[in-house]
């Protein structure tokens, strides 16, 4: 019976872990392709720009004005300073730029964009 405990514990574990991972995909998003791509979302905040333009942080859309209170907030109460972009790759440049601009302003010390690991197409 403990053996059978202990697994049941572990699956528990593991379905617990891996859900957190889970939430910052659920906004289907086409992220722009690079070469390599080594960084992961872990114990970063995440920020998401869908191909409206429109800015998604905690799962809520959001305004440039909230997300840069959250993100005050957030980056002042000493948790993470580490902040992660995924930007549709259909966002013109100049929203993923203000929204960096945005984040910078709030206190985030490093500013990462997320990209999809694969080949990128070679220039004519």
């Amino acid at each position: 019976m403990t053996p059978l405990i202990d697994i049941v514990f572990l699956l528990l574990i593991y379905f617990l872990l891996t859900s957190n991972y889970l939430t910052a995909e659920a906004i289907p998003v086409e992220l722009p392709r690079a070469g390599s791509s080594a960084l992961s979302s872990a114990g970063l905040s995440v920020v998401t720009i869908d191909d409206r333009g429109e800015v998604l942080f905690g799962g809520q859309s959001v305004s440039d004005q909230e997300l840069f209170f959250q993100l005050e907030r957030k980056m002042k109460n000493g948790q993470e300073r580490s902040l992660l972009v995924r930007a549709d790759r259909d966002v013109p440049l100049a929203r993923v730029v203000a929204v960096l601009d945005v984040a910078r302003r709030s206190g985030a010390k490093q500013l990462s964009l997320a990209t999809e690991r694969g080949r990128r197409p070679l220039p004519p």
